[in-house]
């Protein structure tokens, strides 16, 4: 399982972040939708680098994804969705950073260092940002809603999980 929203305690509003299953003792509801969190490649608008309308030409292109500079998520995160499929397209030396928050991951791609995959949700109104490839149906992620213990009786924390949750489950 991915979780990708993360509520910190003491740091703040709400924080993207990815995770491979939910911490102990840490109050959470996965979001239930029906599609997962869709992900495709994207690049700085400015990257020089071709669009794939489909995914089989990835495989038939001259300069594979794996001769890019690449933005992945930290070896922590290896065995999710996402990563499982960006090793597969991708040289394992072609990694330029390593991340653990989405916010970097974005940061990091929309400011040239390299390619890597975004939800569209998210990216497809950033105008930093152009997509690469269609969505990576295999790539796709759970979405989870974490709430600090400490929190979870806060009004305004369950009114933001409540945004939360109708705004993910609105989109499938």
């Amino acid at each position: 399982m991915t979780t990708i929203s993360l509520l910190k305690h003491h740091n703040g509003p709400a924080e993207i972040k990815k995770l491979l299953s939910p911490p102990l003792l840490i109050h959470h509801r996965q979001i239930q939708f029906d599609q997962r969190l869709p992900v495709a490649v994207y690049a700085s608008k400015d990257f020089d680098i071709d669009v794939f309308e489909s995914l089989a030409e990835i495989d038939s292109f001259d300069a594979p994804l794996s001769s890019y500079p690449w933005v992945r998520w930290a070896s922590d995160y290896s065995d999710s969705s996402v990563e499982h499929w960006t090793t597969k397209v991708s040289d394992k030396a072609s990694a330029v950073a390593r991340v653990t928050t989405y916010k970097t991951l974005t940061n990091l791609i929309q400011n040239g260092a390299g390619i890597g995959c975004l939800s569209p949700w998210f990216a497809e109104d950033n105008p930093n940002l152009k997509r690469i490839t269609p969505v990576i149906e295999v790539a796709a992620m759970d979405v989870w809603v974490l709430i600090h213990p400490d929190l979870r009786g806060v009004r305004r924390i369950k009114a933001l999980k409540d945004l939360l949750v109708g705004i993910f489950e609105g989109k499938s």
